[in-house]
This record gives C-alpha cells, structure tokens and sequence, in this order.
C-alpha cells in the first residue's frame, strides 16, 4: 500500500502564514515535505462548471496566494499551486481530497465573532469538509 506524502491545504485569500509557522513547519517535517494549496472557484447554479469560462477569476486567485506559495518554497517545501471550480467551496475541496493523493487536509479556520442569524443560516466548509473527507482533517484556528 503506497503512503501518501502530501498535504492539501485549501486558500481562499492571501493568509498571513507568521504565526503559523510554528504549527505548519513540524507537520510538514514529518509527515508531508510536498503541499498542494488549493483554491476553489464557486460557480453559480445558473453557470456550467467550466474552468475556461472562469479563467481570468484563476489568473487572479493565483496571483493573490503566489506570497503564499513562495512562502513554502522558503521553507524548503515542494508546492504546487491548484485552481479548482465547483457548485460549493466544501464540494470543491472534498472533491481533491479524496482523489486519494493527500495524507491530509489542513484547513485554516477563521474564528471570531459572528452574529447569530450568521451563526444558525451559514453552512460551515470546515464542517461538511470534515464529515466528508476520506482522509484525515486538520483544523488551524486562525483570529480575525
């Protein structure tokens, strides 16, 4: 049985990456030297799921984590950069973390505080992620 040696970390924004260089450097240490950043494109209902039709809303989302991926690069990291489109951001990247290439998901999680109509009607990503996954997730908090 072939051991996967790669993290699947998904990005929605440019993500200050200063403090969690003390919790990400060690994961990929030991158990992942190569990390796949993943940015999923959220495509209406009304719209088919075509990468061509979204290409300019990938050139930018790629130019928004390029600090991101250089960043790895200076810690020595093997990354690739991975523009992805889907009806739901959970969809997108539950979808690539079960194509069975990835030791685990690493989801940054912003917490703060959120009003209670947010809280009962916005469906979480790190959730659904978590429950469908068929490999194992990490959840970093991050403040706001």
């Amino acid at each position: 049985m072939e051991v996967h040696k790669e993290l699947l970390i998904p990005v929605a924004e440019e993500v200050n990456l200063e403090g969690l260089e003390e919790i990400l450097m060690p994961m990929i240490a030991l158990w992942a030297p190569r990390v796949t950043l993943l940015h999923v494109i959220r495509v209406p209902e009304t719209l088919p799921v075509e990468a061509d039709e979204f290409r300019a809303e990938a050139d930018r989302a790629k130019e928004r984590l390029r600090a991101i991926y250089n960043w790895f690069r200076k810690q020595g990291c093997a990354v690739r950069l991975k523009i992805a489109a889907a009806r739901n951001v959970a969809e997108g990247i539950v979808q690539e973390a079960n194509t069975g290439r990835y030791l685990a998901v690493v989801l940054m999680k912003r917490v703060g505080k959120r009003g209670i109509l947010e809280r009962l009607f916005r469906r979480s990503v790190s959730e659904a992620v978590v429950r469908n996954a068929a490999c194992p997730v990490i959840i970093i908090p991050l403040r706001e």
